[in-house]
């Protein structure tokens, strides 16, 4: 069944009405200099900043409270302080080719003497000379490491 065309009734008007709806006047822009965003956005940063810290402190109260009804006393502020866990650093065994064996700890403990009271920057262990050469003060220096 072929389709019936919709017939405009008063063409005249409809276009106009259709050019009236383009013709809206742009809106405009204002111009700002970043300057003034940057206050802008600092003032919102400052103001939400301290509404977070403000509610903060309302959570924490409520607690308290609830805190001191359940157990019918009240509660003590206690600082929470935590610790940072230790980390042992690994033992650390240098062998010769002789068989001899000796602890870095060790190393370090014969160079610190043998460099008496300098700063020792460097240590380079080469276990094929049985030596650890080490660097204190900007002077060079060596220890035997087995006898």
């Amino acid at each position: 069944m072929p389709r019936t065309k919709k017939v405009i009734e008063n063409p005249a008007t409809e276009t106009a009405a259709a050019a009236e709806e383009t013709k809206k006047p742009a809106r405009r822009t204002k111009k700002v200099k970043p300057e003034e965003v940057v206050k802008e956005v600092a003032a919102v940063v400052d103001t939400a900043g301290k509404s977070v810290k403000e509610a903060v402190k309302k959570v924490e109260a409520q607690v308290e409270k609830t805190m001191e009804k359940q157990a019918g006393k009240q509660v003590e502020k206690k600082a929470v302080v935590r610790s940072k866990k230790k980390e042992s650093a690994p033992a650390i065994t240098i062998q010769s080719k002789m068989g001899g064996e000796i602890a870095l700890d060790e190393i370090i403990k014969l160079v610190n003497e043998k460099a008496a009271g300098k700063t020792v920057t460097n240590i380079y262990i080469k276990s094929e000379d049985n030596k650890a050469y080490y660097v204190a003060d900007g002077e060079d220096g060596y220890v035997q490491l087995w006898d």
